[in-house]
């Protein structure tokens, strides 16, 4: 066993104690949020039905395509420059807090003011529609709403207040479906902007309570020049807006795709599958950008201490998603019709290949992000860029004889592609590997989603009966697993 193993010793290391804490706060406030988007999202397909769905999809689209663009995405950015500032004092550190301020302010105001500018050229773009520009405007507010709130997510993260960011999601998500049901029942196809637009504005609005408390000494520090950290800060969130951008504009193009060859009807299918993918492992995927992230910046350049974080993450973000994904991928259709309505069947294929590729990219994405800790925002950039483009290519190509399963398989394929480039390149400059053990559960992972995937090909209920039991051995296997950590940090509190 090599010295650096977090898993070797009869200890449970910092990083894997650390990894559950965080992952277990983010996930317990995620259930919330995933039981309240539930509810809004069942609202919207009940009332709306496909093509309401698909409709709120493509405004969604639209808002998160600009405020990646407006926001420079300065919440992981700034929280990264926040992180490396600190190791110089605490002068530059509140340098760093100031520069990510001020750059957050001025994006705000300018992406919002832009895209009010630009409404009827997008209603055009979107919908062919000119006349519907006044309602495109309103996401103008979205857009200011999310630029704004980059200062408060780097500022919590660079801080490492999972506890807030945690208690800002639920309360966030719980507004939003408030608001967003009661906008649907009210004014049904009249109410989408409103449903669209809670979310944002009650995250800037509430954030700015938990950043006052987190920041309430430290702003009050001598601060150094603020110019080198904005300039750094716009450096890594131009890269990053790069890639994020063209991967919107991917998924725009895979949606527009889909709405011209398949129609409204199918669009919708679409859209409920992909929200599905994109809720359900969010609680990981958002516990690596605001805990693991800046935990790896400040631990990069220790070989030995990287490599055991990196382990560490990905080994426990297999064993919490394994029976999210086993349990989806069997009971897709029954998952479908619970969540939207039986009409939403027929993206069961889709939702089972897009749990396939979560399943690679979840291997993926430790490794990822040793490229953003360690500042090389050219790499992550261009394998973003060329993943987005197998993913639209092989979708066009497929669309015509697989119809919506093409999207899930160019996802797939997708996720190999640029996972193999980003593990070589990560290997190669900062010799960190996704790490033995990590990579013998991932093989376990893969075996037993494949299983159950060829398994739905004989019966609905073959595939959801092994969908189960696969799912209930590996929650009882990772509670089994992670409980010596979780005790040992008990033991240390007590």
């Amino acid at each position: 066993m090599k010295a650096h193993d977090p898993v070797g010793s009869a200890v449970p290391s910092v990083s894997k104690l650390h990894t559950v804490r965080a992952t277990s706060i983010i996930g317990g406030a995620a259930m919330g949020n995933i039981a309240f988007g539930l509810v809004r999202m069942k609202v919207a397909a009940v009332i709306l039905g496909p093509v309401g769905i698909g409709t709120i999809g493509l405004l969604q689209n639209l808002l998160n395509t600009a405020a990646s663009i407006g926001s420079l995405n300065l919440g992981v950015a700034g929280a990264r420059e926040i992180v490396a500032s600190e190791s110089s004092g605490q002068r530059k550190s509140a340098a760093a807090r100031r520069a990510v301020l001020l750059a957050t302010f001025a994006l705000a105001v300018g992406s919002g003011l832009a895209f009010w500018l630009f409404r009827s050229q997008l209603a055009v773009l979107l919908f062919q529609d000119r006349d519907r520009g006044s309602d495109v405007g309103w996401l103008a507010l979205g857009v200011a709403a999310v630029a704004g709130a980059g200062y408060q997510t780097a500022v919590l993260s660079a801080g490492r207040r999972i506890g807030d960011i945690a208690r800002l999601n639920l309360l966030t998500a719980a507004i939003a479906a408030l608001v967003g049901s009661i906008c649907i029942v009210r004014w049904k196809d009249g109410g989408i902007l409103p449903f669209i637009l809670a979310a944002p504005v009650a995250t800037l609005t509430l954030g700015w309570f938990f950043v006052r408390r987190a920041t309430s000494g430290l702003m009050q520090s001598r601060a150094g020049p603020i110019a080198p950290h904005i300039i750094s800060a716009v450096k890594l969130g131009g890269a990053l807006t790069t890639s994020i951008f063209v991967s919107l504009c991917g998924q725009l193009a895979i949606r527009t795709l889909v709405e011209r060859k398949l129609g409204a009807v199918a669009l919708g299918h679409f859209q409920a599958a992909w929200t599905v993918t994109t809720v359900y492992l969010a609680f990981i995927f958002q516990t690596m950008a605001n805990d693991y992230l800046p935990r790896l910046t400040a631990a990069l350049t220790d070989r030995n201490q990287a490599q055991g974080l990196v382990e560490s993450q990905a080994e426990v973000g297999f064993l919490l998603a394994a029976p999210i994904l086993l349990a989806m991928i069997g009971g897709a259709p029954f998952i479908l019709s619970l969540l939207y309505t039986g009409e939403f069947v027929e993206a069961t294929t889709l939702l089972r290949l897009q749990m396939l590729g979560d399943m690679v990219r979840l291997a993926i994405w430790p490794v990822t992000l040793v490229l953003l800790a360690g500042g090389a925002s050219r790499e992550y950039a261009v394998t973003d860029i060329v993943g987005t483009a197998i993913l639209v290519a092989m979708a066009a190509v497929l669309l015509p004889s697989l119809g919506l399963a093409s999207a899930g398989i160019a996802y797939i394929i997708m996720n190999v592609v640029v996972g193999a480039a980003v593990m070589l390149i990560v290997y190669r400059r900062y010799s960190v590997v996704l790490g033995g053990r990590a990579t013998r559960t991932f093989a376990l992972l893969a075996a037993s989603c494949g299983t159950t995937f060829l398994l739905t090909f004989l019966s609905v209920t073959a595939g959801a009966l092994a969908g189960i039991a696969a799912a209930s051995l590996w929650a009882g296997w990772a509670i089994f697993h992670l409980r010596p950590a979780t005790a040992f940090e008990r033991t240390k509190a007590n």
